[in-house]
């Protein structure tokens, strides 16, 4: 058994797994592998001590059970899988996320091979452990896919301790019981179940030769007098926070299915632990990113700064994601080589944070400033693993047909874009959207008009000399002092660069002007799209035109993390913020009749329907002449603020 060198408040531990060729320090993980191979990658280019032991299951290489080339060929379990020589290899009777099995027996269980539906018998199990002499081996066990009954659940740990104590007798009678450590399957059953296996762990036998136990339940449930032995957890995990959350339960060795799944994917790991920073401001931070997003197509930094594998001091991002999109397999082989590293570098950094004392305190961070799920992905492997069986009642249909049923085409409806955005503009200026209430009129139109021409108090000096010409006394205080309060609004916002079309050079400046700042309207754009120029115009002309409002570009490239963020796929696109809250989103010209040639009127009326901007509205109520130049009438509508 192997001996605990520390325990902590936290069930994570510091640990140590003696194999006949390697210590294991733990925490640690197993590689599974497919029939064999560690998916994407050659023995050549595995770096194993990266990879120190690698799962097998025997699943993969028993279609003809006792026939099978595993028993009838020469050698032991090394050569059948496609590692390196120093790699340590487990041996179990399933895949390491096996599909479901219909039932299993007093003296077998149901595997699924690419040749159907076979009963694993123990007795077979327990001859090809002996020929594989694999330096970790998990006995036959009794584990359905969904919840056994009350009668099964004791029968359950009855059959892992009878199947444990067969493969224990032919180890021994084999002399092979230092080479092979054994650990127990803990069958997915309550604590109550499992006290026929405490009184049989009392025993001297499984006192020398058990060396840990392969857990297939809850935690929680193993018995204290239990907790002692090493343990792999072998239910999937598929995310960082979940193998921290196993690890604080008492996981001592978990299983790395998340790995090949992100990689078949596309997606690289950016995540690290402990956590590079503490808090970001309620700003989540990326566990990977999608190297099929076109964001990364002109991208020359490496997947992960800072990160030592092979593919990130050699390869760029723009390079990995081209391979992507012209299915070249090295693409997958590069990704798969980065993501082993940052994996391997997550189980140091955890083994550190528990001998530091500080694995509970650094969960929480990592929580807190990480995103909870990988990003979702957008492309598909480079194949579907699967089985040369028609499994279509145990599994849906995985690779669907490249053909269609062609369809003939009919004749849709003639579009005019002209119409649609005469209608817009109609809609726009007919709108009864909330107004902002100023007194001035369109002050903030003349100030952007002349400001540029004119000093602060030279402007000012101007405006009020208009009000001479009223005679109203009192009117014309009143004017005066909504004059003043505007203008100083004004000044301040743009001082606080607002009524100018801002381009900003990275995301933390984005970051801190969404929160700094009541209502943003943010393009991310392509310095060589047409249709981004197009909406620059539009939007430099409202910005003049609406103080209220912080009008910013930046370049998509210069923003991975909240183009990843926030799904961008096609530009333009227009990001709406009042109170540091996105309220809406507009890609490409989808809302502005589609066409390249819509007004301005019409973008600002969509930015008005998200209150991203406020309404102007002309007050002249005693019929006198404005400083901008229009009259009010009681026959008289309310004039456009666009005519």
């Amino acid at each position: 058994m192997a001996a605990l060198n520390a325990c902590y408040p936290s069930s994570a531990r510091i640990s140590s797994v003696s194999l006949k060729s390697k210590v294991l320090q733990t925490p640690c993980f197993i590689f599974p592998t497919s029939k064999g191979t560690i998916p994407h990658l050659t023995p050549d280019n595995i770096n194993d001590n990266e990879l120190p032991v690698v799962y097998f299951g025997l699943e993969d290489s028993l279609d003809l059970l006792e026939k099978s080339p595993i028993f009838t060929a020469e050698g032991e379990i090394d050569k059948w899988v496609a590692g390196t020589s120093s790699q340590s290899i487990l041996v179990a009777p399933r895949r390491s996320t096996p599909l479901p099995s219909v039932s299993a027996g007093s003296h077998h269980i149901q595997i699924l091979t690419s040749s159907g539906l076979k009963k694993l018998t123990n007795e077979v199990y327990v001859k090809a452990i002996i020929k594989l002499r694999p330096e970790i081996a998990i006995p036959l066990n009794d584990n359905p896919s969904n919840a056994p009954g009350v009668k099964r659940k004791p029968k359950m740990t009855e059959k892992s301790i009878t199947w444990t104590d067969e493969l224990l007798s032919g180890l021994q009678n084999n002399q092979l019981t230092e080479k092979v450590k054994v650990f127990f399957p803990v069958p997915n059953v309550e604590a109550p179940y499992l006290d026929p296996l405490i009184e049989r762990f009392r025993e001297n036998d499984y006192k020398q030769h058990i060396s840990g136990l392969a857990c297939y339940g809850n935690l929680h449930s193993i018995p204290s007098e239990l907790s002692v032995y090493p343990k792999i957890f072998l239910r999937p995990l598929l995310t960082p926070l979940a193998i921290l959350q196993s690890i604080h339960q008492g996981a001592d060795i978990v299983m790395a299915d998340l790995v090949n799944q992100a990689s078949d994917s596309g997606i690289a790991f950016t995540f690290a632990f402990p956590p590079p920073v503490e808090d970001l401001q309620n700003i989540k931070l990326e566990l990977a990113w999608d190297m099929w997003n076109s964001i990364f197509a002109a991208d020359l930094s490496p997947l992960q700064p800072g990160c030592s594998c092979n593919t990130c001091q050699s390869y760029s991002r723009a390079y990995i994601h081209h391979l992507l999109q012209t299915r070249e397999l090295v693409g997958w082989i590069m990704i798969q080589q980065h993501n082993i590293h940052v994996f391997h570098n997550f189980f140091s950094g955890i083994r550190d944070s528990i001998k530091a004392g500080n694995f509970l305190h650094d969960t929480e961070i990592f929580k807190k400033i990480y995103s909870s799920n990988f990003p979702r992905a957008t492309g598909l492997g480079p194949r579907k693993r699967g089985y040369q069986m028609d499994l279509t009642d145990v599994q849906p249909v995985e690779n669907k047909p490249n053909w269609v049923q062609l369809k003939p085409e009919t004749n849709n409806t003639e579009f005019s874009h002209t119409t649609q955005k005469k209608e817009k503009v109609q809609e726009f200026q007919e709108s009864e959207l909330p107004e902002r209430d100023t007194t001035v009129g369109n002050f903030a139109d003349t100030y952007a008009a002349i400001s540029d021409d004119q000093s602060g108090s030279e402007l000012e000096e101007n405006l009020f000399a208009e009000l001479d010409d009223i005679d109203d006394s009192t009117y014309r205080e009143s004017r005066m002092q909504s004059l003043k309060e505007e203008f100083q609004r004004v000044s301040t916002a743009k001082e606080k660069g607002h009524m100018q079309y801002l381009t900003v050079e990275n995301e933390r400046e984005v970051m801190d002007i969404t929160t700094s700042s009541k209502r943003v309207v943010i393009h991310f754009f392509h310095p060589d799209f047409r249709r981004c120029k197009i909406m620059d115009a539009h939007l430099e002309k409202i910005s003049k035109s609406h103080w209220e409002t912080k009008f910013v570009r930046i370049e998509a490239a210069n923003a991975p993390f909240l183009a990843l963020k926030l799904g961008l796929k096609v530009l333009p696109v227009i990001l709406c913020y009042v109170d540091a809250k996105l309220v809406s989103k507009l890609t490409g010209f989808t809302d502005l009749g589609n066409n390249d040639d819509f007004d301005t009127p019409v973008l600002e009326f969509w930015l008005l329907k998200w209150a991203a901007i406020e309404k102007l509205k002309e007050n002249n109520s005693l019929g006198k002449k404005s400083i901008m130049g229009f009259k009010d009438t009681k026959n008289e509508s309310e004039d456009s603020d666009f005519e």
